[in-house]
């Protein structure tokens, strides 16, 4: 059933961002921008509202994105980007705080080998740094651990029956991490651990 929920105030902001590229075809391509941006009632997660939801006192971000795609071989390829963000409360109580449930650092990068004609292996690794829990605007708990995370897909594409067929194997947080990406604070804390080690099998044909 749709709501209406008149405790929350709508999110107004100001942004600033600049950014560049390079591009050296079938080489490199890199991307890289920063940014700053100013809320008031920013939305974040609260429990403790009707609507789960309330604003937050006014929040201010620094930030930089980049984006790297190497070519590194004929049957290679990498890929890679680096997040950093630094998110603050800029007024009241918890001004100068670190606004909870935001990482400072996060990276992800994956490398496509094809060492045989149709087969595709791609390891991928990502990264998050600790964050403070969803609720603790004073920074006064212990935060989140940080986490890295690898995954592995194998893809086989052969020629079947005159049609398309593609065989897609595919292996997530293959070291089984114990990780969370949500938590609540809270006496205890409240902690929602993400999935565990998984494999999936995805068989398709078409003509």
């Amino acid at each position: 059933t749709d709501a209406f929920y008149s405790d929350l105030e709508p999110e107004t902001g100001v942004n600033a961002e600049a950014g560049g590229a390079i591009d050296i075809p079938d080489t490199l391509t890199l991307k890289a921008n920063g940014y700053y941006l100013l809320m008031d009632n920013e939305i974040a997660t609260d429990y403790s509202s009707p609507s789960n939801n309330s604003n937050l006192e006014q929040t201010r971000r620094f930030g930089a994105d980049a984006e790297l795609e190497l070519r590194l071989y004929r049957a290679a390829n990498l890929s890679a980007s680096y997040s950093f963000v630094d998110a603050r409360f800029a007024a009241g109580d918890n001004k100068g705080n670190i606004i909870p449930l935001v990482s400072a650092h996060s990276v992800d990068a994956s490398l496509d080998i094809r060492p045989i004609s149709n087969l595709t292996v791609s390891p991928e690794a990502s990264y998050h740094s600790k964050a403070y829990k969803s609720g603790d605007k004073a920074n006064a708990q212990d935060p989140i651990d940080p986490y890295w995370l690898l995954n592995l897909e194998v893809s086989y594409s052969p020629d079947f029956a005159g049609g398309n067929m593609q065989i897609k194997l595919k292996a997530e947080n293959i070291l089984d991490e114990l990780y969370a990406t949500f938590a609540y604070a809270g006496s205890p804390a409240t902690y929602y651990p993400a999935p565990g080690r998984s494999v999936s099998l995805v068989v398709s044909y078409s003509y």
